[in-house]
Protein backbone atom coordinates (compact mmCIF):
# COMPACT_ATOMS: atom_id res chain seq x y z
CA UNK A 1 0.00 0.00 0.00
CA UNK A 2 1.51 3.30 -0.93
CA UNK A 3 2.02 5.76 1.90
CA UNK A 4 0.26 8.56 2.01
CA UNK A 5 0.84 12.08 1.54
CA UNK A 6 1.18 14.24 4.19
CA UNK A 7 1.85 18.33 4.45
CA UNK A 8 3.92 19.60 6.72
CA UNK A 9 2.56 23.14 8.50
CA UNK A 10 3.61 26.23 6.66
CA UNK A 11 6.37 27.90 8.76
CA UNK A 12 6.11 31.37 8.98
CA UNK A 13 8.89 33.02 10.94
CA UNK A 14 11.79 33.26 8.31
CA UNK A 15 9.57 34.92 5.58
CA UNK A 16 10.59 37.70 4.06
CA UNK A 17 8.80 41.13 4.90
CA UNK A 18 7.87 41.91 1.80
CA UNK A 19 6.00 38.52 1.35
CA UNK A 20 4.63 38.50 4.80
CA UNK A 21 3.13 41.48 5.38
CA UNK A 22 0.52 41.53 2.75
CA UNK A 23 -0.62 38.19 3.89
CA UNK A 24 -0.99 39.34 7.29
CA UNK A 25 -2.83 42.21 6.28
CA UNK A 26 -5.16 40.60 4.16
CA UNK A 27 -5.56 38.26 7.08
CA UNK A 28 -6.11 40.78 9.29
CA UNK A 29 -8.22 42.56 7.21
CA UNK A 30 -10.71 39.99 6.34
CA UNK A 31 -14.73 40.44 7.36
CA UNK A 32 -15.84 38.02 9.81
CA UNK A 33 -18.35 35.56 9.13
CA UNK A 34 -21.82 36.61 9.52
CA UNK A 35 -22.92 33.38 11.34
CA UNK A 36 -26.57 34.20 11.40
CA UNK A 37 -26.79 34.39 7.69
CA UNK A 38 -24.61 30.83 6.84
CA UNK A 39 -27.00 29.45 9.65
CA UNK A 40 -30.17 30.29 7.55
CA UNK A 41 -28.74 30.09 4.36
CA UNK A 42 -27.64 26.04 6.31
CA UNK A 43 -31.27 25.39 7.78
CA UNK A 44 -32.75 26.37 3.58
CA UNK A 45 -30.62 23.71 2.72
CA UNK A 46 -31.77 21.43 5.04
CA UNK A 47 -35.39 21.93 3.99
CA UNK A 48 -34.99 21.83 0.99
CA UNK A 49 -32.90 18.42 1.23
CA UNK A 50 -36.06 17.18 3.08
CA UNK A 51 -38.79 18.01 0.56
CA UNK A 52 -36.43 16.44 -2.34
CA UNK A 53 -36.49 13.20 0.10
CA UNK A 54 -40.45 13.05 0.40
CA UNK A 55 -40.93 13.81 -2.77
CA UNK A 56 -38.59 10.83 -3.84
CA UNK A 57 -40.16 8.53 -1.30
CA UNK A 58 -43.41 9.51 -2.59
CA UNK A 59 -42.65 8.49 -5.92
CA UNK A 60 -41.05 5.31 -4.97
CA UNK A 61 -44.39 4.82 -3.22
CA UNK A 62 -46.41 5.25 -6.41
CA UNK A 63 -44.20 3.42 -8.26
CA UNK A 64 -45.05 0.31 -5.94
CA UNK A 65 -48.60 0.50 -5.65
CA UNK A 66 -48.84 0.69 -9.66
CA UNK A 67 -46.87 -2.63 -10.11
Amino acid sequence: MDKPIRYGKPVLTNMPYEIGKPIFDKILSTPRPDFEKMKAEAEEVERELRRVKMEKKAREAREQTTK
